[in-house]
């Protein structure tokens, strides 16, 4: 079974990228390849056991009805990751690229190769396409925002 969710980093705050940050210069430059409080080193794999008090009923973070499983948002991963050391900048995760159009309209996001499913093939446009889809018709509206439509390259 494929773990995909890609809770498109998208309705996060698309008008931020590498190049946009309120007007000032993001503090990591094109092409970085970890954030200063991330060890680049670290073990990487294994598993990862969580308790939680309660019950669920739903491994769907974005499901309208039910009671979500804890800690959900560990196993997703988004087109754009906030930095934890600058309050309003997103830099690329699973993609690689993001162009923004001048008057806000479009955004168009370049995946990144490397980027893999649990079960290791690539990240793939109709994927993303299919996350969002999904939360289009089962999820919550809250969870898109202003999104109306998605199409892919």
């Amino acid at each position: 079974m494929k773990i995909l969710g890609l809770w498109l980093g998208v309705f996060v705050f698309l008008r931020l990228h590498l190049n946009l940050y309120l007007g000032e210069e993001p503090k990591y430059k094109d092409n970085f390849t970890h954030f200063e409080y991330a060890n680049p080193n670290a073990r990487k794999g294994g598993a990862l056991r969580n308790d939680a008090i309660g019950a669920f009923d739903s491994l769907n973070s974005f499901a309208l009805k039910g009671t979500k499983a804890e800690d959900l948002d560990l196993i997703y991963d988004t087109l754009m990751v906030q930095s934890l050391d600058e309050p309003f900048a997103e830099y690329p995760l699973i993609a690689k690229d993001v162009q923004v159009a001048k008057d806000n309209s479009y955004v168009v996001f370049t995946l990144d190769e490397r980027a893999r499913l649990s079960d290791n093939p690539p990240i793939l446009a109709s994927d993303v396409k299919f996350s969002f889809d999904t939360i289009i018709k089962l999820g919550s509206p809250l969870s898109i925002g202003s999104i109306t439509r998605m199409s892919k390259r």
